[in-house]
C-alpha cells in the first residue's frame, strides 16, 4: 500500500500536467544547479518508470483514486480518537531514551570523566 501511494505521489510531481509546471518551477528555482533540459531527461525516464509500474497508464484523477483509496484503508486502521497525545508521547519518549543503550552508555562515559 505504501508503495502505491509513492507511484501516485511521484506521479503527481512527474506526469500530471497540472501540476509538473509548479514542481519544475520549484525545482530550478530552488536548485539552480539543476537545469530544464536534464529535468526533461528525468521527467522522461520518470514516464518510463510509470508505465512499466502500471500507473502511468492512467488518468491522473483515476491515478489519485487509488491513492485516495489507500489513504482510506490507512484512515480507517487508525483509532477514531487517535494513536497518542502529545503529552504521554513525550513522556514515553523521555522513558524509552533514558534506558536506551546509548543514553546509558553516554552517562557512564560522563561519570568516568569527573571521577
Amino acid at each position: 500500500m505504501l508503495d502505491d501511494l509513492y507511484w501516485v505521489m511521484s506521479y503527481s510531481r512527474w506526469k500530471d500536467p497540472r501540476f509538473w509546471p509548479l514542481f519544475k518551477e520549484a525545482i530550478l528555482r530552488r536548485h539552480p544547479d539543476v537545469t530544464a533540459a536534464a529535468l526533461e531527461t528525468a521527467q522522461d525516464h520518470n514516464f518510463k518508470r510509470y508505465h512499466y509500474q502500471g500507473i502511468g497508464r492512467f488518468e491522473p484523477d483515476a491515478a489519485y483514486a487509488r491513492g485516495i483509496a489507500d489513504l482510506t484503508v490507512l484512515a480507517n486502521l487508525l483509532p477514531r480518537a487517535g494513536f497518542s497525545s502529545v503529552p504521554s508521547r513525550a513522556a514515553s519518549m523521555r522513558e524509552s531514551t533514558a534506558s536506551s543503550p546509548t543514553s546509558i552508555s553516554t552517562r557512564s562515559r560522563r561519570r568516568s570523566k569527573t571521577s
